[in-house]
């Protein structure tokens, strides 16, 4: 190449260089606080000096290596490292990363035969650095504070290869003032829509990655989790002592055992069934020997209404967690200008005046809002810029979280604190790779003190703006699911399980089974059609087991005697035995069942002959009507069978034994009569004997 195509080239160069820094200065001015889109995400870290390895951390006067690969292999490259004053504001570090750098304080140049190049191509330096002195061959870093660096290699014959952005923090030495610090607390959130039916339980590819990043984490780094915990039991062991290992320091957010919306539970009624859910999660995260799940806190990706923190509220809840986009459209957001390292406070009782309640804790006692916590967004864009290397990436988070400290580090007391969510905007969970790092960097700096989300209250105070804190109206209308329908089919197919599962001798787990399916369809990450489709597959399955069941045809039987036994042939078509109650019942009950309902086992795939006991009350031609119940006998297995009876008990010596009482009756009427007229005739004849007669005086 000439040198005239040498020079275009590199005007070209400049051009793109210049055009991807003007957009970033436009980005960030007009969002400040938020996070890139794909599109949008620059940095000079998109130069062709991509940051590999470096020190963020150096003592006073210490080595500082830097780590960085070329876009190829170069000779004899020389490589300059410049320093700007320190930053403390955060102002500074946007304008910094945006390529807005001032105040150059100095620079060094290493010599190429004191540049190391690996295998891989990647180019080692050591700079040494100085405070006290400045002797022009190390790199003065007077005091302590974050430095803007930037690196730049040059090939032998002096043409620039590319630039990188870098920052390093520079400790205070042993006499210097003692810095507060600021709270660091890492969120991820892992969610799956639950397995509905064999084909549902492998879990989603996506949901396998963000385990496996999960699985990655140091345990150094104390993780909050929002999980659903129905995952846990569709893992593999690997995978699960992977999670046991990487948050052995961490805390687990109480969850519902599956996704279920608080909005979407207290709209429809179902506050009761989100509390049995909520239970059920806590029980599967104890079991897996994860931490025990903690209800302090609660991390909303999604939009939440009043009325759905409230119902965390009812449940223990404490703490708010909302995502970026949530909080940019809730009424009284600030904007560009927020300080997430602070609280709001969530009204969620919207008749009550909680103004003056920086507790959120009304004179009557009832709670009307929640203190709520925001992710940070830029802090959260760092773990999804792709323009980044992980390095780079790390050593942006690490710098932007060292600055928020410098920024407040006169205020910081045990009154005013200062606490940041690191984390994703919305669910999922952030590169491991960058999280390590991030952690390991800020660690060694002294500037953080790193919690778990359930101390966040206690880490974090208000935010207060003209005496008063920033309340939050959270938005209004939020999406929510009408599950009263829902809820009124599940409650059929549950009693539909109880009764038919009551018929199984050996359900082999069929019923916990079944419950469980049931359980997890009330979860607001399926839909109606998919929940309608498993409770077809539920009752298709009942179905089966209850059209195993053959009863006797419907046919005549005639009593001639006052008691018998009625014999009835069942069939089982099943390969398993079955339990009934066969229950009969006679119109008028004109027969008697001494023994009443009968519970019968039914071996399988054989008929049976069951005797059932019956005793005549009265002669004649009526039906009889056969159910065959489940045991608990709250559901019919078949459908009734009618049986024609014809009764001809009360003949033979009953009838003999009855025409004689009546002969014996009658003939004692015929005696008694005649004995009646005799005694009448008797004292007719003595009053008219002229002897009895007395004459007139």
């Amino acid at each position: 190449m000439n040198s005239s195509s040498t020079s275009a080239a590199r005007r070209i160069g400049r051009v793109i260089l210049v055009g991807v820094v003007a957009a970033i200065t436009v980005a960030l001015t007009s969002h400040i606080g938020l996070p890139s889109t794909p599109a949008e995400a620059r940095a000079l870290g998109d130069a062709p000096l991509t940051l590999v390895h470096q020190d963020f951390v150096v003592a006073p006067d210490a080595l500082l290596s830097i780590q960085f690969r070329p876009p190829g292999p170069i000779d004899g490259a020389t490589v300059t490292v410049r320093a700007y004053r320190p930053i403390t504001l955060r102002e500074e570090l946007k304008k910094a990363i945006a390529g807005e750098l001032s105040g150059f304080i100095d620079q060094v140049a290493i010599d190429p035969a004191a540049v190391v190049v690996d295998t891989d191509g990647n180019i080692r330096v050591d700079v040494q650095t100085e405070s006290a002195t400045n002797t022009g061959t190390s790199l003065r870093l007077a005091s302590a504070g974050l430095y803007p660096l930037i690196v730049s290699a040059t090939t032998s014959s002096g043409e620039e290869v590319g630039q990188l952005l870098t920052f390093v923090y520079r400790t205070p030495a042993p006499d210097d003032p003692q810095l507060g610090q600021v709270s660091v607390a890492v969120l991820a959130s892992v969610t799956a829509p639950p397995a509905t039916s064999p084909e549902s339980l492998p879990l989603p590819a996506a949901v396998t990655a963000q385990l496996a990043e999960l699985g990655s984490y140091s345990p150094d780094v104390e993780v909050s989790l929002a999980i659903s915990p129905e995952i846990l039991g569709r893992i593999d062991q690997a995978t699960l002592g992977a999670l046991q290992t990487s948050l052995a320091n961490s805390m687990v957010m109480s969850q519902p055992l599956v996704p279920f919306d608080p909005s979407s539970a207290t709209a429809s009624e179902l506050d009761e069934q989100f509390d049995k859910l909520l239970i059920a999660g806590e029980d599967a995260v104890t079991d897996s020997g994860l931490p025990r799940a903690s209800r302090d806190v609660w991390y909303a990706p999604d939009s939440i209404t009043k009325a759905g923190a409230l119902l965390l509220r009812t449940a223990g809840v404490r703490t708010l967690v909302i995502s970026p986009d949530t909080y940019l459209q809730a009424n009284g957001n600030l904007g560009d200008i927020t300080d997430y390292s602070q609280l709001f406070k969530t009204v969620i009782v919207g008749a009550e005046d909680s103004s003056s309640d920086e507790t959120c804790e009304a004179a009557s006692g009832s709670m009307t809002c929640m203190p709520t916590a925001v992710v940070d967004p830029l802090l959260a864009s760092r773990f999804t810029d792709t323009s980044l290397s992980d390095e780079q990436a790390a050593v942006y988070t690490a710098a932007d979280v060292v600055v928020y400290r410098e920024q407040f580090s006169d205020s910081i007391s045990p009154s005013l604190r200062h606490a940041l969510v690191l984390g994703l905007d919305g669910e999922g969970v952030p590169n491991h790779e960058r999280m390590n790092r991030s952690v390991q960097m800020l660690s060694a700096t002294g500037a953080v003190n790193f919690i778990t989300l359930d101390d966040l209250d206690q880490s974090s105070s208000a935010l207060i703006n003209d005496g008063r804190q920033i309340e939050l109206d959270l938005p209004d209308p939020a999406v929510t699911q009408d599950l009263r329908q829902r809820s009124k089919d599940l409650s059929d197919v549950r009693l539909a399980v109880t009764t038919v599962a009551s018929m199984l001798v050996d359900d082999r787990g069929r019923y916990n089974a079944w419950i469980n399916t049931i359980e997890r369809l009330y979860s607001t990450s399926i839909s109606d059609d998919q929940v309608a489709g498993a409770i077809s597959v539920i009752n298709t399955e009942l179905a089966a087991i209850r059209a195993c069941v053959v009863p006797p045809d419907s046919y005549p039987f005639t009593l001639t005697g006052k008691s018998t036994n009625l014999p009835l042939p069942f069939t089982n078509l099943c390969t398993e035995p079955l339990q009934v109650i066969v229950r009969l019942t006679a119109a008028a009950n004109k027969l008697d069942f001494p023994e009443g309902d009968q519970t019968v086992v039914l071996e399988p795939e054989a008929t049976k002959l069951v005797q059932v006991p019956v005793t005549a009350r009265t002669n004649g031609s009526f039906n009889v009507s056969l159910e065959v119940l489940t045991p608990t006998g709250e559901f019919d297995v078949t459908e009734p069978v009618t049986l024609n009876a014809s009764i001809n008990a009360l003949t033979g010596l009953p009838q003999l034994i009855t025409g004689a009482a009546l002969l014996i009756l009658l003939t004692w009427w015929v005696r008694h009569l005649r004995r009646s007229r005799r005694q009448r005739r008797g004292i007719e004849g003595r009053t008219e004997h002229p002897a009895t007669r007395t004459e007139p005086a």
